[in-house]
């Protein structure tokens, strides 16, 4: 089989298994789907640096080993506890994964090649991690649910996408100017909607930089204060990405999230 043909594969495979998931594009950005949220009536997310979780899940033992950057609380038969604070910025050292072209991450193919060309032509040879943001968030015009989960290359050709389009490029251009990088999916919490505050599956991109790994997400853009779960990044980046990736993200599913307290960073 052709190569193209073996992305497009690859591509539908989570396309046509992911047919159920309630895809949405409310709010601020790009999200995979919505989910159920609430808030208690005593706490307010404003100006909030830490929030209280109750996460439930199908399998919340499996959740807590994937989520990244906190420390669980009390897991119990359907929901786990948990508190988050802003973005975690772990200072792992990248692999060759993280640095390589792949299947997913194709750098090196010719639709990616003229992409980098043109972003060091607009921001210099050597860009920093949010000026290859801004150029991938300004790159694809077309917000969009229509893709379906594809490679780097698929993207800079079609300029269309969600959040994993957006995270996916970003990932790409950054280690073609020599920043490792890496897929990540989760949940982000505080993102307005037509009701307020929400929380949303969601994809991004983490670039590693001075030492540390940072939050980098060209689908979600603006002022609005974000608490990201970071739960798992793609480690399989060959011909099975979509497969391999499902299978984590089904297990690993939050199904409701409530928020039982916040509190402010203390000065």
């Amino acid at each position: 089989m052709p190569s193209w043909a073996v992305r497009v594969a690859a591509a539908l495979a989570i396309t046509v298994a992911t047919a159920t998931l309630a895809w949405s594009t409310e709010g601020v950005g790009l999200y995979l789907h919505v989910l159920p949220f609430s808030v208690q009536a005593d706490v307010s997310l404003h100006g909030a640096s830490h929030l209280r979780l109750v996460l439930y899940a199908q399998d919340p033992t499996y959740l807590a080993s994937t989520i990244l950057g906190w420390d669980v609380g009390i897991v119990r038969e359907d929901r786990l506890e948990v508190e988050i604070g802003r973005y975690p910025m772990r200072d792992v050292a990248p692999s060759q994964i993280h640095r390589a072209a792949s299947f997913l991450v194709d750098f090196d193919e010719e639709p990616v090649v003229t992409v980098a060309r043109q972003a060091a032509k607009d921001l210099g040879a050597r860009p920093s991690r949010e000026a290859l943001t801004g150029f991938v968030a300004d790159y694809i015009t077309d917000k969009s649910l229509g893709r379906g989960n594809d490679v780097a290359s698929q993207v800079a050709r079609h300029r269309s996408g969600d959040c994993t389009e957006h995270a996916v490029l970003l990932a790409a251009l950054a280690r073609s100017f020599g920043l490792p990088s890496k897929v990540v999916h989760g949940t982000v919490i505080g993102v307005p909607s037509q009701s307020g505050a929400g929380a949303y599956g969601h994809a991004w991109t983490e670039i590693f930089d001075d030492g540390r790994w940072h939050l980098a997400d060209a689908a979600l853009r603006g002022p609005t204060p974000v608490f990201y779960i970071p739960s798992f990044e793609y480690v399989d980046e060959g011909p099975g990405y979509g497969i391999a990736h499902l299978e984590r993200m089904i297990r690993g599913s939050i199904s409701k999230i409530e928020v039982t307290g916040a509190r402010r960073a203390v000065p």
